[in-house]
């Protein structure tokens, strides 16, 4: 194992700040270029490790990689008993720890992530004058960055006229071949992408003796289909290529998104059902104390059915899906959705109807909260809460002045736009309210532009999202701008 103390100088550049992990090819390191002042990975190999030679060739080879979902190789540095490779540092989580701490990703993400995968792989594939096979494809190794997907650690790659008929890889992603001292190729690395959206769909490692397993996770029967391609024990059986891979996915994403613009909420609560089902029976995990105050957002309508729930539960979507923040979503008035979602999530069960918080697609939900309620939720280790105040302004007022971030919600249609300009007029000249935000339901440029006219209100448009579990790019687009 290779130690190094804090503020040691590597290669009379790189300054060492703490120990990001460990290894069997080495130890990586989060350093500081001093004169750039920028952040560094640093991968530490011992030059007596019995596989040295073999990691120094890799190393080469890396340096030549140019692809954005691959940390760039800024140098190799040799000194002393050990060689450093400087990377570029990535911020994120990876999959693993999404997983650990959501235990679930929307189906449209797993898709997504998915064909980023399958680009990066192509990429290796498609190197000249051979293909790179990467070999050790596991969730360890994706790291997300507000939803772009990035590869690392790149112990067992190699150029596959070198590669070795020895096992390299992870249990539960490796190929079967890699296990029966056949020569890996392309199919391995293809094997172990469908390993890895088997595990983002079911929060479990692929066992091949379950050989059905992918039939009984909540997901579509485009991805169980692309999942058990991938995952055939022969690589005979599997797609012919990771171009093939990524044209399947793309076709099961279209499906995925008709499915959701033609269920609408019947799709939803069907959804619900079976991804419920399935974290109930994979368990309930603690996740590890937070030490910070959570970021409390408003959400509030200036009348009922202008999608006040809807945009709140946007939002919590969104936080915990593509920005991995463990939230809480609570409801202030007596909206029934919050109970279809519930029956959805837990059952029409008496214990169930008793219980007011309950988990939602990876974020948790409290419906009809007290303020007392509310009082001991936000004590609890919450990264963002959203509170949806419902339509009752008078009532609400002081909470919702209260919130970090305050969203108001209506519609600029024909029948209900009078009722929003009263309520606008009446806020207009209210103190308090200058860092309101206000969103309009699938309103045009046109009708934003006469608002802005009338009451000098900057409003954003709210795109169409049938599910708001799955939003589309546009949807995630005005969601990230409207809450950071």
């Amino acid at each position: 194992m290779v130690l190094l103390q804090e503020d040691k100088i590597i290669a009379g550049r790189y300054r060492v700040l703490r120990v990001l992990g460990r290894g069997y090819s080495g130890t990586v390191f989060l350093a500081e270029h001093t004169g750039l002042q920028a952040l560094r990975a640093v991968k530490c190999i011992s030059r007596k490790h019995v596989m040295y030679r073999q990691f120094l060739k890799e190393a080469m080879l890396l340096k030549n990689l140019k692809h954005p979902g691959i940390p760039l190789i800024y140098d190799l540095e040799e000194e002393g008993e050990n060689l450093y490779i400087i990377e570029e540092y990535i911020e994120g989580e990876s999959v693993q720890t999404i997983m650990l701490h959501q235990q679930y990703i929307p189906e449209s993400t797993i898709i997504d992530y998915g064909i980023q995968l399958c680009e990066i792989i192509m990429y290796l594939h498609h190197m000249r004058p051979e293909p790179v096979l990467y070999l050790d494809l596991k969730p360890s190794h994706l790291l997300v960055n507000d939803g772009q997907l990035k590869l690392i650690d790149f112990g067992a790659v190699c150029r596959k006229s070198d590669c070795e008929s020895y096992s390299l890889g992870t249990p539960g992603f490796a190929a079967p071949e890699q296990y029966e001292g056949e020569l890996p190729d392309e199919k391995t690395d293809l094997y172990a992408i469908g390993a890895i959206l088997f595990f983002m769909a079911s929060g479990r490692t692929y066992e091949e003796k379950l050989s059905n397993e992918a039939e009984g996770i909540p997901i579509s029967r485009k991805l169980q289909s692309v999942i058990k391609t991938c995952l055939n024990h022969e690589p005979g059986g599997r797609y012919d290529s990771v171009a093939e891979l990524k044209r399947a996915l793309k076709t099961a994403s279209k499906y995925e998104r008709q499915s959701n613009k033609n269920g609408g909420i019947s799709s939803l609560i069907s959804g619900l059902n079976s991804t419920l089902s399935n974290l109930t029976r994979n368990g309930d995990r603690k996740l590890p104390q937070i030490e910070y105050k959570a970021t409390v957002i408003g959400v509030l309508g200036c009348r009922s059915g202008t999608g006040t729930t809807h945009l709140a539960l946007m939002a919590a979507g969104y936080l915990s899906g593509a920005r991995h923040k463990k939230t809480l979503l609570v409801q202030r008035d007596e909206n029934p959705d919050y109970g279809m979602l519930q029956r959805a999530c837990q059952g029409l069960t008496e214990k169930a109807s008793q219980q007011k918080v309950f988990p939602v697609f990876g974020f948790t939900c409290c419906r009809n909260a007290t303020h007392r309620e509310l009082t001991d939720l936000l004590n609890e280790p919450y990264e963002m809460v959203i509170i949806d105040f419902g339509c009752d302004y008078e009532a609400n007022r002081d909470e919702f002045k209260r919130c970090d971030r305050q969203i108001v919600t209506g519609s600029l249609c024909a029948w209900k736009r009078e009722v929003y300009l009263g309520f606008l007029e009446d806020r207009v000249n209210e103190k308090g309210n200058a860092s309101v935000l206000y969103t309009a339901q699938f309103a045009g440029s046109r009708e934003l532009k006469e608002i802005a006219h009338l009451t000098k209100i900057r409003m954003r448009s709210v795109p169409f999202a049938p599910n708001p579990f799955a939003l589309n790019e546009e949807s995630r687009k005005f969601v990230r701008e409207l809450l950071y």
